[in-house]
């Protein structure tokens, strides 16, 4: 070993001893820094770099030294040594530069594993190892460098998975791992990385699917995941990459269809998708993404046909679709794709002809090398010569449209039209003439059949051409008549291009002069008129229809009575106008006119004059006459009783058929009847008569369900008991009804009763009270009025051996009920009873059971009535 790399290695020894018990948690050290810088410088062999200017160099400082620039402190901030010849490898103890923001060895020949303490670089924006010879995995230690921004690794040697904890490199905007032996999964993870704009996997070994995650880095701008063996599908959430100009997924494993989703990528620039296992046909919706740049869809099991949208993509120079099973014709519009250079559509299943649209890439040269200008159209049996697209461009056995050369002709001439070419004929022409056969004969041609005739000619290989021939007219004859005119003015004709004239027309017109006239024209000269113009060569029958203004007509409404609505209405043409006048001052420029509760004042003749913007006018008119109203009486109906029978309305009044209407009504063998049964209050009835102008008649039943409730207004409480009374409530319908109330021998009447009333100065008894109306409906009711007025008795000697006066208890009428308590005569309770009743002499006081002796008592009762309580006391005496 070389003496110096010997004692570095020693010395680098004595500094991992050291930093690791010393400067792990410390802050930069640009002492430190510079050992580390020399480690760097022998670990690579410095010796053999490009540029190492100042390094090593004793009394330079490290910010002396190419590449490196430091910070305020003098510790290294930025390490830039790409496309330097380094090699050997990168010092392990890398990871103690700690102000280290950027370390740039791209493009050298670095190899050997990469250092783990690279998780050590917290202050790390910038780390870009891309093209050297790293092996083994990626450290993931590398997770850790949150504030990293650009991680370049690509074109190395390294292998294992990508590490998940790539996930915390949320401030990471660009991920480049291309060309490496990377396997297994892209992680989840990725999803986090919020802020990434490009996303480089390509040239790896990963398999699996594309998480749904990344998918959510809507920053993203290029997605790189090509020549991997990723399968799935490609989801529909692809559109939420609405930032992505580049998605590169060719040669993989991935099957399913294009999503129509992917056609809201509107900024995508290249799309391919080449050597995968796709199926379903090309979306129409990718004609949106109007900035593809390259198309490249080869190699899969695409069905179906071109979508004509392809050739919105204007901007289009490479479209490969080899290798599918794309039927049908190439669309036309392929041709508005201008810029195209590469255009490989061979071994599908198109048919036909080149469109002529194509003619602009004849200039390229055919290929079999997608990736170099040209074409390739073979493979395609159906398609032109099996796709031999420089035959097609040179014209050979491509069909060709001849017409024969067509005379000028005189108008009502034979027309015919004389086409070759191809297997089949088509032609269109003026007067939205068409014809399928290749000679077609038009015998007599007019003025409208002048123009130009297209021939369209197909061949066996459904190559289209196209021919025109323009066919004219000998000389120029013409003929006019004006108009649309007003009645009674002057119609004017004219022919030119002639030697002489033949008019004819209706009403036996005639003449021979080019332009004739006739003055104050009635309506009945409108109509056809002919003339025959004879030219030098030809005689020309020419037609012109004389037309008059069509003014716009009135017209009135139904038979008027008093009270309904006039009703004048007008058909006006277009930019007329109308004026009103009538009875009673009136006037009105309003197309529809209503006047309602017209009165007899409103007849006469209504007169409108109607003009035309030509200066046409007429006048109509129309009479209006409003009838007075017959009024129609019927007798009042009578008033009826629940039970009375039912009433049939008459079909006829006063001589007038009319109809019944209203609630309560039935209707039998097409008779209106009234039935009262289970109805009360008043019908309202209307009979709408047949005969114009006769007013309507409103009449009414009356049926009275009379109901009396009468209950005790007051109980007699007098000591004659007559001053008890009665009160009584009728039905609200209820008037003039006589009130007659009996009870025993006792009878009254009151009359012209209604709504309610009293019943006074009645004894106590049951009564019963009727009410009869003048109708003679009758109803009852009953009430009792109680006698109130109480009577009590209270003894005031009781025997101990009696048998019947043994007893103290109160006897009496309306009484309620008694409290009593007996006291002896020294003022003891003897008896104490509550709520008592009386005329009970099982609730008195019976001495012998208190086993008192005989001798005076003193009693209180407190007697309870209607009227109130009522107290008593006194002496009692018992022998």
């Amino acid at each position: 070993m070389d003496p110096i790399m010997k004692m570095s290695k020693i010395i680098t020894i004595i500094i991992v001893f050291m930093f690791g018990l010393t400067q792990v948690d410390a802050q930069c050290d640009k002492t430190q820094d510079s050992i580390i810088l020399t480690d760097l410088f022998n670990f690579s062999q410095g010796v053999s770099w490009v540029k190492s200017t100042n390094w090593l160099v004793p009394g330079q400082k490290i910010s002396t030294y190419f590449g490196i620039t430091v910070n305020a402190q003098g510790c290294v901030e930025s390490i830039n040594l790409p496309n330097n010849q380094m090699n050997g490898f990168i010092t392990p103890m890398i990871g103690g530069l700690k102000a280290l923001k950027v370390l740039n060895l791209g493009n050298n020949q670095i190899s050997g594993n990469l250092p783990a303490s690279l998780g050590a670089l917290s202050e790390l924006r910038i780390l870009n190892l891309s093209q050297n010879g790293f092996t083994a995995s990626i450290p993931s230690g590398i997770g850790n460098l949150i504030k990293l921004e650009e991680l370049q690794l690509a074109q190395n040697d390294l292998s294992g998975s990508i590490p998940s904890t790539f996930g915390n490199l949320v401030n990471l905007t660009t991920l480049n791992l291309s060309a490496n032996r990377i396997f297994g999964s892209i992680p989840s993870s990725l999803g986090n990385l919020k802020k990434l704009k490009s996303f480089y996997a390509d040239n790896n070994k990963l398999a699996g699917t594309i998480p749904q995650e990344i998918f959510d880095l809507t920053d993203l701008t290029e997605l790189w995941l090509n020549t991997n063996g990723i399968g799935g599908i490609l989801s529909p959430n692809v559109s939420k990459l609405t930032k992505l100009q580049k998605l590169l997924l060719n040669d993989n494993k991935i099957s399913g269809p294009i999503p129509v989703e992917i056609g809201q990528l509107s900024k995508l620039t290249s799309l391919h998708l080449t050597n995968n296992k796709m199926t379903g046909p090309i979306p129409v919706q990718l004609g949106n993404c109007t900035q593809l740049f390259s198309l490249q869809l080869g190699h899969n099991d695409f069905d179906g046909t071109l979508p004509i949208e392809i050739g919105k993509m204007s901007q289009l120079a490479t479209f490969d679709i080899s290798s599918n099973r794309i039927e049908g014709e190439i669309p036309v519009e392929i041709g508005n794709c201008v810029n195209l250079k590469r255009i490989y559509m061979d071994s599908n299943l198109l048919i036909g002809c080149f469109p002529k649209s194509m003619k602009k890439f004849c200039p390229l040269t055919e290929s079999v090398n997608v990736n170099t200008n040209g074409y390739n159209f073979r493979g395609n049996t159906g398609l032109f010569y099996g796709g031999d697209f420089a035959k097609w461009c040179r014209g050979e056995d491509v069909a060709k449209a001849v017409i024969q050369p067509i005379a000028p002709l005189c108008e009502g001439s034979k027309l015919e039209l004389k086409g070759s070419g191809g297997i089949s004929q088509s032609w269109s022409g003026p007067a939205m003439f068409t014809s399928v056969i290749a000679t077609p004969v038009i015998d007599s041609i007019k003025a409208e059949n002048f123009g130009s005739y297209f021939l369209y000619v197909v061949d066996a290989n459904n190559c289209r051409d196209t021919a025109s021939v323009q066919v004219k007219t000998i000389g120029n004859v013409n003929a006019t008549v004006n108009g649309p005119i007003c009645e009674g003015t002057k119609a004017s004709f004219t022919a030119n291009g002639g030697l002489s004239y033949a008019w004819t027309g209706p009403n036996n017109f005639t003449a021979n002069v080019p332009n004739p006239s006739i003055d104050n024209a009635a309506s009945n000269a409108a109509g056809i008129y002919t003339v025959i113009v004879k030219t030098t060569d030809c005689s020309v029958t020419k037609q012109v229809e004389l037309k008059f203004v069509t003014l716009g007509n009135v017209s009135v409404g139904d038979t008027l009575c008093v009270g309904d609505t006039i009703k004048l209405s007008s058909t006006l043409g277009t930019g007329q106008t109308i004026a009103w006048t009538g009875p009673s001052n009136f006037v009105s420029t309003s197309m529809s006119i209503r006047i309602p509760g017209a009165s007899t004042d409103k007849s006469g003749d209504y007169t409108a004059v109607i003009s035309d913007p030509s200066g046409c006018k007429s006048t109509k008119k129309v009479t209006i006459k409003v009838n007075e109203l017959t009024k129609l009486t019927l007798a009042d109906f009578p008033e009826l009783c629940p039970d009375a029978d039912s009433i049939t309305l008459p079909l006829t009044v006063q001589g007038i058929t009319g109809q019944w209407q209203g609630s309560g009504l039935t209707f039998s063998n097409g008779l209106p009847i009234f039935n009262p049964k289970g109805k009360d209050g008043v019908y309202k009835f209307e009979f709408v008569p047949q005969a114009a102008c006769t007013d309507k008649l409103s009449s009414e039943i009356n049926v009275n369900d009379l109901t009396i409730n009468a209950t005790e207004n007051t109980a007699s409480n007098n000591f004659d008991d007559n001053n008890g009374s009665i009160i009584f409530q009728l039905n609200a319908a209820a008037k003039n009804i006589n009130i007659t109330y009996s009870s025993g021998l006792l009878s009254g009447t009151l009359t012209d009763q209604s709504g309610s009333g009293i019943i006074k100065d009645l004894p106590s008894g049951i009564y019963l009270i009727s009410a009869v109306s003048e109708a003679g409906c009758i109803d009852t009711s009953s009430a009792i009025v109680r006698y109130t007025k109480a009577f009590y008795y209270v003894p005031n000697v009781v025997s101990i051996n009696s048998t019947s006066n043994n007893i103290f208890y109160v006897k009496g009428e309306n009484i309620l009920g008694y409290d009593l308590a007996i006291y002896d005569r020294w003022g003891n309770l003897t008896f104490d009873g509550r709520n008592l009743s009386a005329n009970d002499s099982s609730q008195g006081w019976e001495p012998k059971q208190d086993k008192t002796r005989a001798g005076v008592y003193v009693y209180k009762v407190v007697v309870k009535t209607l009227e109130g309580d009522k107290i008593i006391s006194g002496d009692l005496t018992v022998i």
